[in-house]
């Protein structure tokens, strides 16, 4: 069958075409229609013409949610008609899409249409694979370095942690405020005079047990280069692109464990996503002030261009099929 579908074909440029799509799922597969998919950091960075694993023209996507068409052989645990999420399989940016039966999991919410963006979860998934994974010290001193959506959803679930408490950096101000409102103890303009206070504090006192980067520039490594305590934990959450420079010498000195909490960390990364949906349902994570941006897939071209300036005070944006 042919469906609509959204192709990066060149540097700045996304297009609609009609796309082929097998009728039936293969063995193991489940159909869904996808009515919400999330723009990642990544699709933005597909959009500039950065880290592309195909050349142009090529579809992306990896964040939907919709409703199960058809299930293939084998498929006995989900039904035609769930409302189900969706993790990193096939492309998603399209309005059909065949997944492997372990890609997706059922939302168990009853959710009106336009509630469906606030559960792309797939980069919830991300956060909890990091959570579940890194090392967390009750009462340990943490700093959290980077408060964009991705740095705001690792609040949310830091909040529920045994974490003794949490000094978030970053260079909003509005990103900084919802960072309190998550649970952050301190919130600081990275580059402010309070900031410079309460990073010496932190060190005078002996550094961070635990520093998450989020911020993926270098300005970000470098400061949680300078917070970590002996034998602290640095959780590399970010996708720092390309090369980096960095002072490793305290690396060896002092004993930083490091864990880079990208999905391919964990081998069982989709067993997160069952335990995402959960955490979601029972409002751990909260996506009602992070998803700013909500458009139709006929105007991809403006919201991808939004995404990668953020302009209009982006944070989050979904692309919907109907």
């Amino acid at each position: 069958m042919k469906v609509n579908a959204l192709w990066i074909t060149d540097v700045g440029k996304i297009e609609t075409k009609l796309t082929e799509i097998a009728d039936e799922p293969f063995y193991d597969q489940v159909q869904v229609e996808i009515k919400a998919c999330g723009i990642c950091a990544w699709d933005g960075a597909l959009f500039k013409g950065l880290t592309m694993p195909n050349p142009y023209p090529f579809m992306h996507g990896h964040e939907g949610v919709g409703y199960v068409r058809k299930v293939g052989a084998g498929v006995k645990d989900i039904k035609v008609g769930q409302l189900v999420m969706c993790t990193e399989d096939a492309p998603q940016m399209v309005q059909i899409q065949n997944l492997q039966r372990s890609a997706v999991t059922p939302i168990l919410s009853d959710l009106k249409k336009d509630k469906l963006p606030l559960w792309v979860g797939e980069p919830i998934v991300c956060v909890v694979n990091a959570l579940a994974n890194m090392p967390i010290k009750p009462g340990s001193k943490t700093v959290l370095i980077g408060a964009g959506y991705m740095g705001l959803l690792n609040i949310q679930g830091l909040a529920r942690t045994l974490i003794g408490s949490l000094t978030v950096f970053d260079i909003d101000e509005s990103r900084l405020k919802l960072a309190k409102k998550y649970g952050a103890d301190v919130t600081c303009m990275s580059n402010s005079s309070e900031a410079a206070a309460v990073i010496s504090d932190i060190q005078e006192q002996g550094g961070a047990e635990l520093v998450i980067e989020c911020s993926g520039a270098v300005g970000g490594l470098e400061l949680a280069n300078n917070l970590m305590a002996q034998t602290g934990t640095l959780n590399l959450f970010a996708w720092h692109r390309g090369e980096r420079t960095i002072n490793m010498t305290p690396w060896h000195q002092r004993g930083y464990r490091i864990y880079n909490t990208a999905p391919n960390f964990d081998r069982h990364f989709r067993d997160h996503v069952s335990e995402t949906e959960i955490l979601m349902r029972k409002g751990v994570f909260d996506q009602t002030d992070l998803i700013t941006h909500v458009r139709p897939y006929q105007e991809a071209q403006e919201i991808m261009e939004i995404a990668t300036k953020k302009t209009e005070n982006y944070i989050k944006g979904v692309i919907t099929f109907d």
